[in-house]
């Protein structure tokens, strides 16, 4: 593991000039250019705001707020797109650029992290316009929400491990690119964020901490909606699982490292 990471430090230029190329390729045609970073993340605000809250109308105990369900609703969803967004990415890398890893020789895994900093740059402008919507609200946010450093921090780390898996998986099974979305998706709506875990029977409650993201997700909603401190207990949980998870992935693409460019 050791090895991986120094490898990443050697090629962080390639890591940061392949990421700037990528964004040029992307945007570079369009007459918006690179305003399409601000416009995504910003339409996405807009359509859970807007129209979701104005379908379910929930009370959240210690919050007088009319705009309650709107901030428990996006607190939630920016933890979650950057979750989903960060395993896709990492999932797709080197499907996207198989013209490159076939021609050159190179550390492969540096791809994931042009991936990271790509999603984490999307977060960074999703949180932003979140939290100048919750000013907008009149929702007060506290020098608590600098846990949300932290918690990311641990959410990256879980969201790689997971699309480095899937990536070396979906070079032997295709399926697994058409299939992992789809599970996503529905992993969304067993997930707390459009409606909240009181609603579900206490009987079935149970099941939902079995779901990884739901412990992320809480996290994300109780800093932001309540101000409040996240478990140290809890954080120290999904920080072991999320550092043997990227162990493990790391392990299995070790080794398959060699045969990557061979069958994708």
């Amino acid at each position: 593991m050791i090895k991986f990471f120094k490898e990443i430090i050697s090629y962080k230029n390639f890591i940061f000039i392949f990421y700037l190329n990528s964004i040029k390729s992307k945007f570079s045609n369009n007459n918006l250019g690179y305003l399409w970073i601000i416009i995504n993340p910003l339409v996405q605000v807009m359509i859970y705001a807007l129209i979701l809250s104005s379908v379910m109308k929930i009370k959240f105990l210690q919050i007088e707020s009319e705009y309650a369900y709107i901030i428990y609703l996006l607190s939630g969803i920016l933890c979650w797109t950057f979750f989903y967004s960060l395993t896709i990415n990492i999932m797709n890398v080197f499907f996207k650029n198989k013209n490159l890893v076939k021609k050159i020789n190179f550390p492969k895994h540096t791809l994931y992290f042009t991936s990271i900093l790509s999603s984490l740059v999307d977060f960074i402008l999703l949180l932003t316009l979140v939290l100048l919507s919750f000013i907008y609200l009149n929702h007060s946010i506290n020098f608590k929400i600098l846990y949300l450093i932290p918690v990311t921090f641990v959410l990256i780390i879980f969201s790689a491990s997971f699309g480095i898996l899937i990536s070396v998986l979906a070079i032997f099974i295709k399926d697994l690119y058409h299939a992992v979305p789809i599970i996503l998706n529905l992993l969304f709506w067993l997930t707390p964020i459009v409606y909240p875990l009181d609603i579900i029977p206490v009987n079935y409650q149970g099941y939902f901490f079995m779901n990884p993201i739901f412990h992320f997700v809480s996290i994300y909603q109780e800093l932001i909606l309540y101000g409040k401190t996240p478990s140290i207990t809890l954080f120290s949980i999904i920080l072991i699982i999320s550092l043997m998870f990227l162990s493990i992935s790391i392990a299995l693409y070790k080794k398959f490292e060699e045969v990557i460019a061979d069958y994708i």
